[in-house]
């Protein structure tokens, strides 16, 4: 009856109890806020890339490497591809 009481209580406050989520995924709306962030960076990378004078080959690389890794390709983008 105790552990009734609690798995109750858990799940009235949204509370994990033993690793096991009581009421829907607590963490997704975040999980996709997250994502959408970075899809919007990953988007504004490549454009950027775009319109960049730079050699073709260049900017192809760049732009594989922005869709292969997400968020790595973007920051190495930002850091070092963009050039002066």
């Amino acid at each position: 009856m105790r552990r009734y009481v609690r798995w109750q209580w858990a799940a009235e406050h949204r509370i994990r109890i033993g690793g096991e989520d009581t009421k829907g995924e607590n963490g997704a709306d975040m999980h996709l806020i997250i994502a959408l962030v970075v899809l919007v960076l990953d988007i504004i990378a490549i454009l950027d890339c775009l319109k960049r004078p730079m050699e073709t080959g260049k900017k192809a690389l760049w732009i594989i490497l922005i869709i292969v890794l997400p968020v790595v390709g973007m920051i190495l983008y930002f850091l070092l591809g963009r050039g002066k």
